[in-house]
């Protein structure tokens, strides 16, 4: 497993550090109004086609207007660009207004 502990949103400025290393798993739990977009950028990047992609999405912290179920669906065909979504799962109880999405790169 290897960290990242950088701006999530300009992958380009780590991605040398990744050099040569085989990426079988991308995962993205962040606080940003732009979750789905991040995470794709990353996964083109990153990751080849038919590995697994995990994210889990923050209702919150995309709009405090919208609803939940709205903002999953918009996030979802956002994360549909890029990968097959296999499965959504809420956090609740344990977090509120959160889903971990499953995928495989398309």
């Amino acid at each position: 497993m290897v960290p990242v502990l950088a701006d999530a949103n300009k992958p380009s400025s780590y991605s040398k550090h990744l050099e040569g290393t085989n990426i079988d798993l991308l995962f993205q739990d962040i606080s940003q109004k732009n979750q789905a977009e991040i995470f794709n950028k990353n996964a083109r990047l990153f990751l080849e086609k038919g590995k697994t992609g995990l994210i889990a999405l923050k209702a919150k912290s995309i709009s405090q207007k919208e609803s939940p179920k709205k903002i999953f669906q918009k996030e979802i065909v956002e994360l549909e660009k890029e990968f097959v979504v296999k499965q959504i799962i809420s956090l609740e109880p344990f977090e509120k207004d959160h889903v971990m999405v499953f995928g495989e790169k398309k």
